[in-house]
């Protein structure tokens, strides 16, 4: 008997590690790194309908991904059911095949959409905030380590969008400069999050001056404010949440926030200047001008999952004003906003006000320095969606790690309730759930 149990153990190793080598393996593919040398990200079909090889890839993805999480089903419905509004946007992405202008483009897309979310609630139900943590670190900081490796060895050999925009500019691994400069801030906040013990200062120093070194040799001005604005919350939110009464501190933020932002408003002309932009943002307010009177068209549900951008016949009239293929809005939200419209947005923005105050409520009531990254990911999804893609795609690290932020604070939540009218019960948790998250 003890023969079987030591080889039944024994080959318990092997599928272990081939678990964390396929959760390693996603979290590379889901960063978008390489992802040029695949498919010709150049042509606008292409980006639009994918590649045959990549779909492949990504569905055997699933299936493994469904199949790892098939134990933890009870976990999986238990999250779906105690946050409705995040289901009830999953069920709109894929109800909107209905009204699509493609709708097997919208349908392909939004099971895709389902199953990031599946890999995002499972990576979430393996690992505590810490573990999950260190596997991004080694993750992202692997991807730019390639991309500085990539671009001093062997600069211009990842095909790029737009070859003439990124001449001057490192785009690393990626497609695009905007998408390598992202990565770096996001790799610049897990590290941030992870540091600590005596040689903390150096650390944080040394991550904060490598992520500005690298994201002026992308010179991604979006990156260099999103950063800045990072660090900043970063800073204040230690104190913020400590404070005996934060009441009184958020009144004091807004009183002198409120002016702030009114000369920020008043002299855009002279703060885009400083960053060597123009105050139409190289061209994107006129897209927002557009992309709105399009959404206005088709204001409730909006044009289908997916299913705008260089498929509808509004999408195809912006691209003929503007003399090129847009892929996006360069606004998440007003990209969420055109494919499931003004329901689809409202979903969204209820679901992450309620994902960060779980997120406060988690870093107020833990120390550690990891108990901060919820919080700090949700305000880096917030920012970016002021000038990229909308934040409901598939395949994305993006969806993966805004999925499993939003199941870790919602089980802390779940375990230590705050407002018991509006946590949930602990009795309502299923067994395994209880298990497996004895950690957070």
């Amino acid at each position: 008997m003890q023969i079987c149990r030591g080889g039944y153990s024994s080959m318990r190793v092997p599928l272990r590690f081939l678990s964390e080598v396929f959760t390693v393996v996603v979290l590379f593919l889901s960063t978008g790194a390489f992802l040029s040398l695949v498919f010709d990200v150049s042509n606008p079909d292409t980006r639009t309908h994918g590649s045959t090889g990549l779909q492949l890839v990504w569905s055997c993805i699933y299936v493994l991904a469904a199949l790892r999480a098939l134990a933890r089903y009870r976990e999986i419905v238990w999250f779906l059911r105690s946050n409705k509004l995040l289901t009830l946007l999953l069920a709109l992405a894929v109800l909107s095949t209905l009204w699509s202008g493609d709708p097997g483009l919208t349908f392909r897309r939004s099971i895709a959409v389902l199953a990031t979310t599946l890999f995002g609630i499972d990576f979430a139900l393996r690992y505590s905030i810490q573990e999950q943590l260190r596997r991004l670190c080694f993750v992202l900081g692997l991807a730019v380590l390639l991309s500085v490796i990539v671009q001093v060895c062997w600069p211009g050999s990842i095909p790029v969008v737009d070859p003439d925009y990124t001449v001057e500019s490192w785009n690393g691994a990626f497609a695009q400069k905007n998408m390598f400069a992202r990565v770096i801030v996001l790799t610049a906040l897990a590290f941030l999050m992870r540091s600590s013990g005596r040689r903390r200062l150096f650390k944080n120093g040394l991550v904060i001056c490598c992520a500005f070194a690298l994201i002026g040799a992308a010179q991604a001005r979006t990156a260099l404010v999103v950063l800045l604005a990072l660090l900043f919350l970063w800073a204040g939110s230690r104190f913020l949440l400590s404070a005996r009464h934060p009441g009184l501190v958020w009144l004091v933020g807004v009183v002198t926030g409120l002016p702030i932002l009114y000369l920020a408003s008043t002299n855009v002309e002279y703060l885009t200047g400083i960053l060597g932009r123009n105050s139409t943002l190289t061209g994107r307010v006129g897209l927002w001008h557009m992309a709105f009177a399009s959404f206005l068209k088709s204001p409730l549900f909006g044009y289908g999952y997916s299913a705008f951008w260089n498929v509808s016949p509004e999408a195809l009239r912006i691209n003929s004003v503007l003399h090129w293929v847009v892929p996006h809005a360069h606004n998440g939200f007003l990209d969420l906003a055109l494919q499931l419209g003004l329901v689809g947005l409202c979903l969204y923005l209820t679901y992450y006000v309620i994902a960060v105050r779980r997120a406060v409520e988690y870093a107020r009531s833990n120390s550690s320095a990891e108990a901060m990254w919820p919080l700090a990911y949700l305000a880096f999804s917030f920012l970016y969606s002021f000038t990229e893609s909308s934040p409901l795609a598939s395949n994305s690290m993006s969806w993966i790690l805004y999925i499993s932020v939003a199941y870790s604070v919602a089980a802390a939540s779940a375990f230590h309730p705050a407002e018991p009218e509006t946590a949930v019960a602990v009795a309502e948790l299923p067994p395994g759930l209880q298990l497996n998250r004895g950690e957070i």
